[in-house]
């Protein structure tokens, strides 16, 4: 079936960073209705989630995805979590990435992140900073461009080299896309841009 728990680590996959928006919108509806056991249920419900708010779309039904897909959700083994599981920190990071376009959303979506951060072990380096870019992207939607710029670049800093992968700095280019979009070639714009070049990916 298209909608076998391949399909939802393939939608998850795609969901978290936009990649092939309408196949993972398809992935999603067919996977909330077709999904076996809570922890199908939940990766569909927040997969569902994830599309509308990249879409910006209803927050209402962004919201009620988020809470459906939360109420699936089993404790945290101490872990990083798995493509296939359901855990609570994982989908507290989650539920924070499918708000994160919306503004006036800061509070809620830095509980889901404290919380998450918290339950991570120390190793999950890679998680933790997907989890901070996050809340420099809500900072964007709030028009807090200064703030996301800070945050973005105090992130980066942050990550060991060994840990510093392509698609972190894929996220911080599409925080300076969006700053630049919503605010043009601002003192936050610049700063962002100057600091990525300064990692050679400017």
């Amino acid at each position: 079936s298209c909608c076998d728990l391949g399909a939802h680590r393939r939608g998850m996959k795609s969901v978290h960073w936009g990649r092939k928006p309408s196949r993972v919108t398809a992935d999603a509806e067919m996977a909330c209705g077709n999904a076996h056991g809570p922890e199908e249920r939940g990766l569909a419900l927040m997969a569902r989630a994830r599309t509308l708010g990249e879409a910006q779309q209803s927050k209402s039904q962004v919201i009620a995805s988020i809470e459906a897909a939360l109420e699936c959700a089993i404790p945290n083994p101490g872990n990083a979590p798995r493509p296939d599981a359901w855990w609570i920190h994982q989908a507290e990071m989650m539920a924070a990435l499918a708000l994160s376009r919306y503004g006036g959303m800061m509070g809620a979506i830095t509980n889901y992140t404290d919380h998450a951060v918290e339950a991570l072990p120390r190793s999950a380096v890679l998680l933790r900073t997907h989890a901070h870019l996050t809340l420099a992207d809500a900072y964007v939607s709030d028009r807090e461009y200064d703030q996301a710029a800070t945050l973005t670049l105090t992130t980066l800093r942050s990550v060991p080299r060994e840990h510093r992968q392509p698609v972190l700095f894929g996220r911080a280019h599409g925080l300076l896309k969006r700053v630049r979009m919503r605010a043009g070639h601002s003192t936050a714009a610049t700063r962002l841009a100057e600091g990525l070049r300064e990692y050679g990916e400017g």
